[in-house]
């Protein structure tokens, strides 16, 4: 297949070099180096990447009725709300003993009797979590968009979940999401979903996230 003369005078490796459009770069990069010594036979080869898990998937706010500003519910479509569209992703929890994972956020929740009954100062809060030893360790306070994203917007008295989180309280929680000045925290409240800030001074309710 080649030349006797030439395959006497180089010793002829035969080097199967196959690339993807990510491997490219190092082909032509070797290259001169390889053709030194070498016979190289750059064979295309398509690789199929593996589908990305999305990133920001924005879960759906569970509200599902849509209502006017005088608070009447309207059923003919003209209200462009969150319970119009429903979009976002289906919420899907698992439960592990007193911790909850939210499979869309990749957050495990805490769960267990002292959400129900524990209230502390913003920085006691922060204190708290980062002590707490549940399924293990590395708990923190959740910052006001993460808090956000367990709030079921078409439920009242409690805005949770029930189903899948068995201990809570209709009351507000502090986030670790200080306000203008740092002497306030954004908290949700979880009768009702509101979200507003208070003094840091003041106790609320906690529920770890990690």
């Amino acid at each position: 297949m080649f030349n006797k003369s030439f395959s006497r005078s180089v010793n002829i490796v035969l080097t199967l070099f196959i690339f993807t459009a990510y491997s490219h770069a190092e082909a032509v990069k070797y290259l001169p180096m390889m053709l030194d010594t070498s016979i190289v036979v750059l064979v295309p080869f398509k690789i199929k990447k593996p589908t990305p898990i999305p990133k920001g998937r924005l879960k759906k706010t569970g509200q599902t009725k849509s209502y006017n500003s005088d608070g009447v519910r309207v059923i003919d479509g003209s209200i462009k709300d969150d319970g119009y569209y429903q979009a976002g992703v289906s919420p899907r929890y698992t439960r592990y003993k007193d911790v909850v994972t939210d499979h869309v956020t990749g957050l495990h929740w805490q769960d267990n009797s002292e959400v129900r009954r524990v209230t502390k100062t913003w920085q006691k809060t922060k204190q708290y979590c980062s002590e707490l030893n549940l399924n293990g360790v590395g708990w923190r306070v959740p910052n006001i968009h993460e808090l956000q994203t367990i709030v079921v917007y078409g439920a009242y008295n409690p805005s949770i979940d029930t189903n899948v989180f068995l201990n809570y309280y209709t009351s507000a929680f502090w986030s670790s999401t200080l306000g203008v000045g740092g002497t306030s925290a954004w908290r949700v409240n979880f009768e009702d979903g509101d979200t507003d800030f208070r003094s840091i001074s003041f106790t609320m309710g906690i529920r770890c996230v990690r």
